[in-house]
């Protein structure tokens, strides 16, 4: 039976409200600062009891929140936005875009976060890899193809290696692609070759890390079928949805994916974007509909809506939150767009 903030947090929440006046706000999913161990000084078993229904709750069917940062490659930390334990407490994923080469600071954040059971993952791409191997053929025109699957083995296996390196909690795979009616007979042969080089050291070390978190992300309908079987070990496919324009806009691209052999259904992640300050005519992070008052909709608060509405086709396991960092920045609260969309996917009690 599916649980939510309220039913999970709140007789912890109720105690710490009457407690402590000046934490009043912990009823909201808010970050909590574990290098300030205030609350735990004033009150370590109600710190405790808060933690225990925490870990209950992420470990409960709710709605799942990811989030994804740019974390700055080789260098700490600086800003606020780019700290791990700022994040609201409720979010179940926090995703890494820049993991190699990862500072000392980022890891022990990952393990300050994982005691609110946040667990920390990594992003990886096939698209990446292509295009680095693209610059290369440029600056030498007599590289093989037989070189380009070396190398795009060699680069997903490297990144690989980042998640014991650093003790990430799992990884998201990524693969765009193209759309197979688009590809030629004769094109077939070489497109299957370069989407094994990159799977069959994905499946290999799927089958070494079967305690790791393992998330799809992309056109999971572009791969072949016959190496869709990946996406069965696949905890999470999310979908790419960046650009929609509306609700159905979601539904279709979501519905789309899955009506590809093979892909699961019962475990659907869409993406959103956060808004940008500077973004005067509303184009980065909404939809392109608008509301009863002429508004745009902020695709994040679109997606958080569309994720608890009824779906016969698929389960609308989450959402997965891009370019997050701006949200930080708010004069009355850190992260409201972050907050608001986990209450509305799991109601707090304020709500």
């Amino acid at each position: 039976m599916k649980r939510n903030i309220k039913h999970l947090l709140l007789p912890a929440l109720a105690l710490v409200t009457l407690s402590l006046a000046s934490c009043s706000d912990w009823v909201e999913p808010e970050s909590l600062d574990i290098k300030n161990p205030s609350l735990e000084e004033q009150n370590p078993a109600l710190y405790a009891q808060y933690m225990e229904s925490l870990k209950a709750y992420k470990g409960s069917d709710h709605k799942l929140l990811f989030v994804a940062l740019e974390n700055p490659e080789g260098t700490a930390p600086v800003q606020r936005n780019q700290h791990l334990t700022t994040l609201p407490d409720s979010v179940d994923f926090i995703v890494l875009n820049n993991p190699a080469n990862l500072h000392p600071d980022y890891v022990k954040e990952m393990n300050e976060v994982r005691k609110k059971s946040t667990r920390v993952l990594y992003a990886m791409s096939m698209e990446t890899y292509e295009a680095e191997w693209a610059k290369m053929l440029k600056a030498d025109p007599k590289l093989t193809e037989e070189e380009a699957l070396g190398y795009f083995g060699q680069r997903t296996r490297e990144e690989l290696a980042l998640c014991d390196r650093y003790g990430f909690d799992g990884v998201i795979f990524g693969y765009t692609g193209r759309s197979l009616v688009s590809i030629t007979e004769a094109e077939m042969e070489a497109y299957n070759a370069r989407q094994k080089a990159y799977l069959d050291p994905v499946t290999a070390w799927r089958n070494s890390h079967k305690g790791k978190v393992f998330t799809f992300m992309g056109s999971a309908d572009n791969l072949l079928p016959e190496n869709r079987t990946i996406l069965s070990e696949c905890d999470h496919i999310v979908v790419p949805t960046d650009n929609a324009q509306n609700e159905n806009d979601i539904s279709l691209k979501a519905l789309m994916v899955v009506q590809a052999e093979g892909v699961p259904a019962d475990r659907i992640v869409v993406t959103a974007l956060e808004i940008r300050p500077d973004d005067k005519d509303k184009v980065f992070g909404y939809f392109g509909t608008k509301d009863e008052n002429g508004e745009k909709i902020r695709a994040l608060y679109g997606a958080a809506v569309w994720a608890t509405l009824p779906s016969p086709n698929f389960t609308r396991a989450g959402i997965l939150v891009k370019d997050v960092e701006p949200d930080y920045y708010n004069r009355l609260h850190v992260y409201p767009h972050l907050r608001e969309a986990i209450s509305i996917m799991n109601p707090s009690p304020k709500n």
